[in-house]
């Protein structure tokens, strides 16, 4: 086993979810039709979600291949894309360093769940890949 897989695997022996804020759709991620900036909304989930995961322990560094499972909660009742809210939390995670890089995902799940948190529940583990 390498190094890199051993340390990932201690990691996710301890923890493996954490949880953040309802994310913005990717609608509603960018602004400007010339110059793409990040939009105040995206800015202020941005900032929430910093402050959510500060209170909770998060991976700080994986290497090698994983398998992440996002669990949304509806805010409310209207009809919702689920693919247009991964994005933010994925980027997110590459942002605080929980991954360097989305293309280590090799396994993506999203599903609506019906729990008593808000948000969105992450969930990260270790692709074993056997050659």
């Amino acid at each position: 086993m390498v190094k890199s897989q051993k340390l990932l695997q201690t990691w996710l022996h301890y923890m493996n979810s954490f949880y953040l804020p309802y994310p913005p759709t990717v609608n509603s991620m960018y602004a400007g039709k010339v110059r793409r900036y990040k939009s105040p909304r995206y800015k202020k989930w941005i900032a929430d979600a910093l402050e959510k995961s500060y209170g909770q322990s998060y991976p700080q560094w994986v290497n090698g291949a994983v398998k992440v499972e996002l669990d949304f909660v509806k805010p409310d009742r209207r009809k919702r894309d689920l693919d247009n809210l991964a994005k933010a939390v994925l980027d997110f995670c590459t942002d605080i360093g929980i991954w360097s890089d989305d293309s280590q995902i090799e396994h993506l799940t999203l599903r609506w769940v019906k729990d008593n948190f808000k948000g969105v529940k992450i969930t990260v583990s270790d692709i074993d890949v056997q050659t």
